[in-house]
C-alpha cells in the first residue's frame, strides 16, 4: 500500500485532504536513510571526519582511511548493495502506482504521491550513486547499474530527470489538493528543489544553485528522514554514537578544529574509556537531514563570497553559528576559507566535506596535498560486477 488519503468534510464542504504513508512508502524512506548514512560514513573515511579503530568490524573505514583499498575486494559491498536496494525499490513505487486504478479523488492524489516519492528517491539513488562508486577508483568513471555500464554525467543525468519528474508531480493539481499529513505540495516541491540544488552544488553549477535557492530555503525547515516511525536505528549514530559498536571514530583532526562554544556544541566530541572519539550529537533515532535551513545558509554565504549572489555572507554564516552561542558569531565578513571550515563542521557526516574536495572548495592547501595524494577517491564497484 502507497498510503492512505483522509477527506475531512463539514456540510458537505471539502475542509481538510490528509495525505498518511503505507507500508511501502514508510519503508522506501527508511532505505533512504540508510544508504544516506552508508554513503555518507564511507565518504568520510575518505577524508578528516571518520578514522578508523583497533578493533572495527567493518574494514571498509580502516581501509579507506589507510588508502588500502583493494579494488577487486568486497568491502564496498553493503553500500553498494544498500543503493540498488533503494533504486529497486523507488522503481517498485513507480511500478506500483502505475497499476492503480481508479478516477476518484482519493485515487489520483494517492497516485501523485507515488509518481512523486517514487521519481524523488530513484533520483536520489542516482545521485548517490555518482557520489560514490567508480570504476576507477581514482577519477569518475562508468559503474554498472541494471546490467548497463553508466558514466557519472549519465548517472547525474538521470538523477535530475527523476527529480523534474518528482517536481512536477509536487506542483500537480492533485497534489495541491493536500492540506495536511506526511507531506504537502509545497513542501513536496521544496524537497524537489533542494536535490536539483545540492545536484548542482556538486556539480560546481553556482550560478544554478543561486537561481534555485530561494525556491528552497524556509526559516527553520529540515528535510529529514526521520527513523522512529519504522523503530530502525540511525546508521550514523550506530558507528559513531554514544553506543556504537566502535567500527569507527570521530577523526581526532575534526575534534582539533573544533575552534568555539558553537562548534562544540553542534558537534561535542567525547572520548570513552577505550579512548575511541564519540559524539552525543546524534541519537539512535535522530532524523538524517538530506538538506536543512543551515546548510542552505552557508551555501548562500559561499554564493555571496563567489559573487553569484547578492546578499550578507556574514548574517548567513552567523545565523548558523548563533544557533548554537552567540558568543561565537564571526565578526568580520566571511572568506571562502572559512565557509569551508564551517561546513566541515555544521554539516559533518552529511558527505559533503568529500564533495568539496572535490569541487576544490577545500582551500586549506596541506588538507588539499593529502586528498590529491590519495590513491582512492571513490569507492570501487564490487568485484562480481567488474567480472559481469
Amino acid at each position: 500500500m502507497l498510503g492512505m488519503v483522509s477527506i475531512t468534510k463539514d456540510k458537505g464542504v471539502v475542509t481538510a485532504i490528509e495525505l498518511k504513508n503505507g507500508p511501502l512508502t514508510a519503508y522506501l524512506q527508511t532505505l533512504v536513510g540508510e544508504a544516506n548514512a552508508e554513503t555518507s560514513l564511507a565518504l568520510g573515511a575518505m577524508t578528516d571526519e571518520l578514522s578508523q579503530t583497533p578493533r572495527s568490524n567493518i574494514q571498509l573505514y580502516r581501509e579507506l582511511k589507510l588508502d588500502i583499498l583493494q579494488i577487486n575486494g568486497s568491502s564496498s559491498s553493503r553500500v553498494w548493495d544498500k543503493l540498488h536496494n533503494l533504486r529497486a525499490r523507488a522503481q517498485e513505487i513507480l511500478e506500483v502506482q502505475a497499476a492503480i486504478t481508479g478516477d476518484d479523488e482519493k485515487t489520483a492524489i494517492l497516485k501523485a504521491y507515488g509518481k512523486f516519492i517514487g521519481n524523488l528517491y530513484l533520483g536520489y539513488s542516482y545521485h548517490l550513486l555518482a557520489n560514490t562508486f567508480s570504476s576507477d577508483v581514482n577519477k569518475e568513471a562508468s559503474i554498472r547499474v541494471s546490467g548497463q555500464m553508466k558514466s557519472h554525467s549519465e548517472l547525474r543525468a538521470e538523477a535530475l530527470k527523476c527529480y523534474n519528474e518528482a517536481l512536477k508531480e509536487a506542483q500537480s493539481a492533485d497534489f495541491k489538493k493536500v492540506t495536511k499529513g506526511v507531506i504537502t505540495s509545497e513542501q513536496a516541491i521544496r524537497q524537489a528543489y533542494g536535490l536539483i540544488l545540492k545536484l548542482k552544488l556538486h556539480e560546481g553549477k553556482y550560478d544554478e544553485v543561486a537561481s534555485l535557492w530561494g525556491k528552497v530555503y524556509k526559516d527553520k525547515e529540515a528535510y529529514t528522514i526521520n527513523y522512529s516511525e519504522q523503530g530502525a536505528t540511525n546508521g550514523i549514530y550506530s558507528v559513531i554514537g554514544v553506543s556504537s559498536l566502535r567500527d569507527a571514530q570521530i577523526d581526532p583532526n575534526l575534534r582539533d578544529a573544533l575552534r568555539n562554544m558553537a562548534e562544540k556544541k553542534k558537534l561535542p566530541v567525547l572520548e570513552s574509556k577505550d579512548k575511541f572519539l564519540y559524539t552525543t550529537a546524534v541519537a539512535k533515532y535522530s532524523p538524517i537531514v538530506l538538506i536543512d535551513d543551515m546548510e542552505l545558509q552557508l551555501i548562500k554565504a559561499e554564493l555571496i563570497v563567489r559573487g553569484n549572489m547578492d546578499g550578507d555572507a556574514l548574517a548567513a554564516v552567523n545565523d548558523v553559528i548563533k544557533r548554537y552561542d552567540a558568543a561565537s558569531v564571526e565578526t568580520v565578513s566571511p572568506t571562502l576559507e572559512t565557509i569551508s571550515h564551517l561546513r566541515r563542521v555544521y554539516l559533518s557526516f552529511r558527505g559533503e566535506r568529500t564533495m568539496d574536495f572535490r569541487r576544490g572548495f577545500v582551500t586549506d592547501p596541506a588538507k588539499k596535498q593529502e586528498w590529491e595524494k590519495r590513491r582512492v577517491h571513490y569507492l570501487p564497484m564490487p568485484e562480481l560486477e567488474y567480472k559481469n
